[in-house]
């Protein structure tokens, strides 16, 4: 039961505990049949609940208004037996207010019944009404809100691809096809009313308590006459602000969400244009033309401008995945053919190409080791075509020149094969950077020198020689690390500081043997920290367990199958913080303010729950010390009895009576926490 019970992970978005007089308690039944788990949230007219289904399988429920056949109710004692409640309290002393509540509720309700068995729709259960008011019984959500998964900031790493983008629009624009054809608009849609069901990692849309139902024939799509001029708001388009709601006010939300994702970037943040109204985001991320019309047409301030459908925003999705692979085909198609034709390229002059003179451009290929090309054979097949492929005389300048492709690239080919005075620096900086890849950075470097400061390679030969020196440098300290890091037998060490050695062939060539002799060690190094976390885990040390896991380097065969662990672990280890934390609740209602300090120091500093332990470790202690304090001073009035107090000179008033201060009043009851927000780290 209590592994079902995280607050970060179970329906999240949910607030923590509130203060509150008539706060429901772990335990209590609703209705007799539904037992209190935990409780989620405490308002003023609303609570929720986690509790548990304690009724049997049975054909017929008297008090459910949701008609269910025995099939139905079987499936629903099977999976469902945890399940969400939310209570609406009855309030006398806010009539009109209350009123509004309830019709929100009973609407709420009948719209979970009209959507009916969806499986990314929470399904509803059971709903009913005692003296205590309404009460919603739906199918509980395990799994995080999509707002953990999106980017805090415009410069935060998790900022989504276009493709993730294209899969997320696609599967929430089907539940939004699902229930705008059953006449249902949700209204709300934002990131935290989305939740990744933790079971198959699809997308569950939540809370349908600002829904609205329209006939599906008369939905509206059209603006009304001369609108108002309202900015939107977030996730909220201008006619929705308006009073206004249209299936594609759930398109445009949804749009906002996909531009968040890409840009980091929170859409009450977004600037619109003071003319238009239209979003200004597509200055903040790169995207494809298409993908880009896409999403502008999704969040189009004026309503009749925007898709009108969700199955609209599915066909034009299609579209950008089709044009999407086109351009992958024709850039694949490209590299065949960097350059297609010489003819095509270069002046009329070079359209006839002598073999002596290719061979003079490849005069330095002969000498590279692991050249697969041959430069002989390919000036011959050169010259016995008028319009010879490129693409031999680039591939043949061998692995060794790849750094210096591009250098020799932009000086073009006429310039490669007619040197001239200012350029003829260029042939120097290719020797010079065979020379570096070679490990000879002297040489490299001289060769560098000897470049005219007339030649148009000398700027690019000023900023190689700054480069390989800082390259080589640090090449050359990474050595060193990995060569102490094997010798003092830190095998992980010689891992990361090869990895953070620049790409210098001969640097690499100096440093793979060590990390080859270290990868058995980091194996069985792996397999011993595996094992210590195992042993750890059974005896529900989790902490450990996970500190243990955490040290297994990624690049082993088990570093890089431990992640399914880390998150049981690390679920395990929040369940048992939250246990900790109500043993403390317990002990402190005993007054036992030292026994519940112990549970609480017991909490660790990784889980969402220690903010909330700190708090109450700072109550307890406060309240430690008051009692510590009465004891203090009925211990003094043992000593001091009232007669031996009388004979003092000047009694002061009230200090005959060793307890007239000692009331604690409230200062003993049990103070809720305030809710911690925390930032998120995905």
């Amino acid at each position: 039961m209590a592994e079902l019970c995280t607050c970060k992970e179970i329906l999240a978005g949910r607030s923590a505990l509130k203060a509150n007089s008539h706060q429901p308690v772990s335990g209590e039944f609703i209705n007799g049949r539904y037992k209190i788990v935990q409780v989620l949230s405490v308002g003023a007219f609303e609570q929720t609940y986690i509790a548990e289904d304690t009724w049997p399988i049975s054909v017929s429920d008297s008090n459910s208004a949701v008609s269910v056949s025995p099939k139905d109710l079987a499936c629903r004692n099977d999976v469902f037996q945890y399940v969400l409640i939310k209570h609406l309290k009855l309030d006398g002393k806010h009539s009109r207010r209350w009123q509004i509540c309830q019709e929100r509720f009973e609407s709420e309700a009948q719209i979970l019944v009209k959507l009916g068995n969806y499986n990314q729709i929470p399904q509803l259960l059971n709903y009913f009404k005692n003296d205590q008011g309404f009460y919603l019984v739906q199918e509980l959500i395990v799994g995080e809100p999509l707002i953990a998964e999106l980017p805090i900031s415009q410069h935060c790493g998790k900022r989504w691809s276009e493709g993730q983008c294209i899969k997320l629009l696609h599967e929430v624009s089907e539940i939004l096809e699902f229930i705008h054809r059953r006449g249902v608009i949700h209204g709300d849609l934002r990131p935290n009313n989305l939740i990744r069901r933790t079971s198959d990692r699809k997308l569950v849309l939540i809370d349908f308590s600002d829904a609205y139902q329209v006939h599906p024939q008369v939905i509206p799509t059209q603006s009304p006459l001369a609108p108002l001029a309202i900015p939107p708001l977030g996730y909220i388009p201008a006619e929705q602000l308006r009073g206004q709601l249209c299936p594609n006010s759930d398109i445009y939300a949804l749009g906002m969400i996909a531009i968040q994702a890409l840009t980091g970037i929170n859409p009450s943040h977004l600037q619109a244009d003071s003319n238009t109204h239209e979003v200004s985001w597509q200055q903040h991320v790169s995207v494809s033309e298409a993908m880009a019309d896409v999403l502008n047409q999704m969040v189009r301030y004026d309503l009749k401008d925007r898709y009108q459908s969700a199955t609209d925003v599915r066909k034009a999705l299609k579209s950008v995945v089709i044009k999407s692979k086109e351009q992958e085909v024709r850039k694949d198609e490209s590299s065949d053919q960097f350059i297609p034709e010489i003819s095509s390229v270069l002046p009329s002059s070079m359209a006839s190409i002598d073999a002596e003179e290719l061979a003079l451009c490849l005069h330095t290929v002969s000498s590279l080791e692991g050249s697969t090309i041959d430069p002989q054979s390919d000036v011959q097949e050169a010259a016995r075509s008028r319009s010879p492929k490129v693409v031999p005389l680039l591939a043949g300048m061998g692995t060794g020149l790849a750094t210096s492709n591009a250098m020799a690239i932009s000086f073009g080919l006429y310039t490669l094969l007619h040197p001239t005075p200012s350029n003829a620096g260029f042939g120097i900086l290719v020797r010079a950077t065979e020379q570096y890849n070679a490990g000879h950075l002297d040489a490299a470097l001289s060769l560098l020198d000897s470049i005219p400061t007339n030649s148009s390679a000398y700027e690019e030969a000023s900023s190689a020689k700054q480069q390989w020196r800082q390259e080589w440098n640090k090449a050359a300290a990474q050595f060193k690390a990995v060569e102490e890091a094997f010798n003092e037998g830190r095998w992980r060490d010689v891992i990361i500081e090869a990895r953070n050695t620049p790409n210098i062939p001969v640097w690499q060539k100096k440093i793979q043997p060590f990390v080859e002799q270290v990868k058995p060690e980091l194996e069985a190094q792996a397999h011993y920290l595996l094992t210590r976390a195992y042993q750890q885990a059974e005896q529900r040390n989790f902490t450990t367990a996970l500190a243990f896991l955490k040290e297994i380097p990624q690049d082993t065969a088990i570093g890089s199958k431990i992640k399914p662990k880390l998150a049981e672990y690390s679920q395990k280890q929040q369940i048992q913080a939250e246990y900790l934390l109500r043993q403390a609740y317990q002990q402190a209602s005993k007054k036992d303010y030292n026994g519940a300090l112990k549970y609480l120091s017991r909490i660790p500093q990784e889980t969402p729950t220690y903010q909330k332990a700190q708090i109450k470790i700072a109550e307890y202690t406060q309240k430690q010390d008051f009692l510590e304090e009465v004891q203090r001073q009925v211990q003094l009035s043992s000593l001091f009895p009232k007669e031996e107090i009388k004979l003092t000179k000047s009694p002061k008033p009230n200090t005959l009576n060793p307890f007239s201060q000692l009331n604690p009043g409230s200062q003993l009851n049990e103070v809720a926490p305030k809710p911690v927000l925390t930032n998120r780290a995905r």
